[in-house]
């Protein structure tokens, strides 16, 4: 591998560390590829699954919790959102596969707010 090593070109700046040669990185990269240690994707069906789990799991948060203060709820679906983080880093380090954390987060308050419209809705 051959790279530009002269002072001020093809540098990156590393927060927190000592500046990268470019060569170094594509090094490091082709390293990874070599170990079978390259970050992927988890595709769109693991995706799929976690999010449609993330949205019956809001609507199962708001549906034991909905004649409880409204404070429990909010406090069982952060405490949900920071188990879904958890697992997701979790599943990196163990993995080395990406899911997506929006998706889930959008799927978890969806799904408590459907489960809280339908609630609203019925007679008590």
């Amino acid at each position: 591998l051959v790279g530009v090593t002269r002072r001020g070109e093809d540098v990156l700046e590393v927060p927190a560390g000592a500046p990268r040669w470019g060569a170094e990185l594509i090094a490091a990269q082709i390293d990874g590829l070599i170990r079978k240690q390259a970050i992927r994707s988890a595709g769109p069906l693991i995706q799929g699954f976690v999010s449609i789990g993330m949205g019956i799991a809001g609507a199962m948060i708001v549906t034991a919790l909905h004649r409880k203060a409204l404070r429990w709820g909010l406090s069982a679906l952060i405490g949900a959102a920071l188990l879904f983080w958890l697992a997701v880093v979790g599943w990196y380090r163990i993995e080395l596969q990406l899911i997506s954390l929006p998706y889930g987060w959008a799927a978890l308050a969806l799904g408590a707010l459907a489960a809280r419209h339908i609630l609203k809705g019925k007679p008590t």
